[in-house]
Order: structure tokens, then sequence, then C-alpha cells
């Protein structure tokens, strides 16, 4: 457990994360500045023989210093990135099959994995919970694109060289409502680390893993996790692939060591 004093310096450090500013504080057009004067995006690499990176925001987005992603070893086709970066052309034109010619300023390795369906469906056998955990995660934003449920996060912890184990279970619970929102949990396990210091994350969770979200009365969901008082809380996103943004990579933060 942690003390009331560490909580309260882990909320005013999550409150102050908050308060950064993130990539879409601007909507009086399309492009979203962030702090390191560049373009932030959450997007997907759809090619690797020429990277390309299908943008959450701004279409096909064509690094031109691909070798950041291969040293990074983000250069997987369906791998999740996200991504600070400079427009080469000085006012592009963003439509969807557009092609634009960036630079990367800044890249994070999303970690990207499906869903777990732990659901007894109808049987007396127990799964086995214990390697998801049950350890705090704060959810700072949520988002739904095309083909993933975006969760940027802060986790406690203390060594940077352990990795920790970011899920998504689908549980009994997991069930269209008549709002049509599907209750899921988010799972942190710390792997035994301490729990001293925050750690940032992002997680995109597949689409494709979550049978309901085939459905015409999908929604959205109704994310459950464990806080950093160790209370049950509880985060509603909704479907709305064509207006997901990303939020820019924190200079503050230290990015947390996951498990695939």
């Amino acid at each position: 457990m942690i003390s009331t004093k560490n909580i309260s310096c882990i909320f005013l450090l999550f409150a102050s994360s908050i308060m950064l500013p993130s990539c879409f504080d601007n909507d009086s057009n399309d492009m979203y500045e962030s702090e390191f004067g560049s373009y932030s995006t959450l997007g997907t690499i759809t090619s690797t023989d020429k990277l390309l990176i299908e943008s959450d925001t701004y279409g096909l987005l064509e690094p031109v210093n691909a070798f950041s992603f291969e040293d990074e070893k983000a250069d997987s086709t369906g791998q999740r990135v996200l991504l600070d970066f400079n427009f080469i052309e000085k006012d592009p034109l963003i439509y969807p099959d557009s092609i634009q010619p960036v630079q990367a300023v800044h890249l994070y390795k999303v970690l990207t994995k499906p869903a777990n369906d732990v659901r007894t469906n109808g049987t007396d056998t127990l799964p086995d919970l214990s390697p998801y955990g049950n350890n705090p995660i704060q959810i700072n934003t949520a988002t739904i694109s095309k083909h993933h449920l975006n969760i940027q996060f802060y986790v406690l912890g203390y060594y940077a060289d352990i990795a920790h184990r970011i899920s998504l279970l689908l549980t009994d619970e997991s069930k269209l409502g008549e709002d049509g929102m599907l209750t899921v949990e988010l799972r942190h396990n710390a792997e035994s680390d301490l729990q001293k210091e925050a750690f940032w994350g992002v997680v995109s969770f597949e689409l494709s893993s979550i049978p309901e979200c085939n459905s015409s009365q999908f929604k959205g969901f109704k994310i459950k996790h464990t806080d950093f008082t160790y209370a049950s809380a509880e985060e509603d996103v909704t479907f709305a692939p064509t207006s997901a943004r990303s939020r820019m990579i924190p200079s503050n933060a230290r990015p947390l060591l996951t498990k695939e």
C-alpha cells in the first residue's frame, strides 16, 4: 500500500498532467500543435516496404526518417504508435487518400494487443485472473478509433526495468446494455514492482478481439478499473472513430515498460 502523503503527491502529478497542453486544444482548424511546435497523432503502421502510418487524425503519413521506427522496433504492420511530427510541406492538404511526407520528432511505441475474453459462458469453471493483477491504474484519456480502443494511463511503479502487464478483460458482466455500452475491465499487474512513482503509458486494444463491437447496437465502453485510492472506478468512452484524437507525448512523464 502507499501512504496518504504519496497518494496526495500522485494526485497532484496526475492533475498537472491533465493540464498539459494537448494536441487538440485549438479547434479553429484540423491542425493540432503539441508543445514541441509539431503535431501529434495516434496511428497504425500499414506498410513496411515504404513505411506508412494510417493516422487517426491526419490521413496517411510517410515518415522521411523511417530509421527511427526501426530503432524503436516500432516498424511492424499493425503496430500502433503515438507520434509527434512536422509536416514537410508548409500547407498540407489533408484528405483521406492523401499521403503526407512528415518528419518524426518524438516516437512512442504503443502497446498493441487483443482483449482477453475470460467469460465463463455458463460453465462452473472460474478463470484464473491472477496473471492480470489488480494494481491501481488511472485513466487519463480514452478514445475509440477505427480499429482500436486507445487508453492513455498512469500506473505506480519504481524500477524502470520491470515490465508491467496491462490487460482489458471481457468478463461475465461484458454484455451490451440497452444504451449500447459494453462493460469491460482494465487490469494492471505491476509484477511485484514497488508502488511508489507514477509511470505513463498508452495501450491500444484491438476491436477485432471484441465480438460485441461488430453489433450495430454497440456505442462504446464502460471501463472498470482500480484507481490510485484502491477504489473501484469507471470511465465511459463512446464510439466516435471520425473524431478520435490523441494527446501528445508528455515531456515530463516516465514511460512504462510493458509486457506484450
